[in-house]
């Protein structure tokens, strides 16, 4: 993560009671963890050839349906990897989601963009995405 992202973390935290940041933080954690923690997800079996981050991008989206992911929480995924390029700016969640976009097949689901808010991926209603 950048030091930007655990600067906003560390500022929300510390607005909340310590409840409310420990369940704050355990989302953060159950949001990002299985797309960091390298096993097979359900988006590897869909045969598309994406960056480590596209992929943690895609997985953080896909695990988060039908809820949407806001660019804070997006730029904290692909920041997750250690990626020192990552500018904290919800451009940045832009380009990402305009990649996968171009790379996913809608098959297997879209993502939408809530604006103002970040995005959320819709799966595909055919059922492309269940394997």
């Amino acid at each position: 993560m950048t030091d930007s992202s655990l600067d906003q973390i560390r500022r929300n935290v510390d607005k909340m009671s310590n409840e409310d940041a420990v369940y704050y933080l355990l989302g953060l954690v159950e949001e990002i963890f299985p797309a960091l923690s390298g096993t097979g997800h359900a988006v590897d079996k869909w045969g598309v050839s994406l960056t480590k981050s596209e992929r943690l991008v895609l997985c953080a989206l896909y695990d988060a349906a039908p809820r949407w992911l806001t660019y804070d929480q997006i730029i904290s995924v692909i920041s997750a990897e250690g990626n020192p390029d990552v500018i904290p700016d919800q451009k940045i969640a832009q380009v990402y989601a305009c990649r996968i976009r171009k790379k996913v097949s809608h098959a297997f689901g879209r993502i939408e963009t809530m604006w103002g808010r970040g995005y959320k991926f819709i799966p595909a209603i055919d059922g492309g995405m269940l394997s």
